[in-house]
């Protein structure tokens, strides 16, 4: 990370700090401090229960009140995590990742929007967080959430078509217009600074990281 900051276009980086479908979550309950105290801002990622109907093995449950209580439960699993990380909560960004799953389902995307609602709905208890999800605008069925009976704060949009600008997002439309919006614009490839080879996604970012405010980066091209 010392080496994708200097002399880069970096500002922002995206850190899975938790969740039980996640696959590498960060551990030490240092690095995120570690990484503010370099100059990053971060965008904390929980990749927990997915959609009933999605291939992931972990899975909300079909039933609508149970989903809206798992939805809760994960949000004051962020909340702990966020302590034990020495972390401020208040107004701290949280993006839930969803990945993609049958959008064609009625029922699951039912059971998707009362999950998402719940896991709002706590992450909004003083002292709040901010709400975000990440998936794929189309495959993730984001622009459903605009209709959940809680909607998330803001989006991480996934749509791999290598535009820059944070308005275009498949899917999506008029929603989630207001600094409401990341958008990860390129998958998995490798990149070097300063002699460090990572593979990356590439973010263009206007929507909250932790520590506030934004970073817009022009420096990447974001539009």
């Amino acid at each position: 990370m010392r080496g994708f900051w200097n002399n880069t276009p970096y500002w922002n980086t995206g850190v899975y700090i938790g969740g039980a479908d996640a696959g590498c979550p960060a551990r030490d309950p240092g690095y995120v401090n570690q990484l503010v105290a370099m100059g990053w801002q971060v965008m904390p990622l929980w990749v927990g229960p997915q959609p009933p109907c999605s291939r992931e093995p972990v899975r909300m449950s079909w039933d609508l009140p149970t989903a809206y209580q798992q939805g809760r439960n994960e949000a004051l699993a962020i909340y702990r995590k966020l302590l034990e990380f020495g972390m401020d909560t208040t107004n701290t960004p949280v993006i839930y990742d969803v990945e993609a799953f049958d959008t064609g389902n009625a029922g699951c995307v039912n059971v998707y929007k009362s999950f998402i609602s719940g896991w709002v709905d706590q992450m909004h208890v003083p002292p709040a967080q901010k709400a975000g999800v990440y998936g794929s605008t189309c495959g993730s069925g984001l622009a459903r959430l605009a209709g959940a009976a809680s909607v998330p704060d803001f989006i991480t949009g996934a749509s791999w078509d290598g535009n820059r600008n944070t308005g275009a997002m498949p899917c999506v439309g008029g929603l989630w217009v207001f600094n409401q919006r990341h958008k990860q614009y390129a998958g998995g490839h490798y990149e070097t600074w300063n002699g460090v080879t990572l593979n990356v996604d590439s973010d263009c970012s206007n929507a909250p990281v932790y520590p506030a405010p934004d970073r817009f980066s022009t420096a990447q091209g974001c539009v």
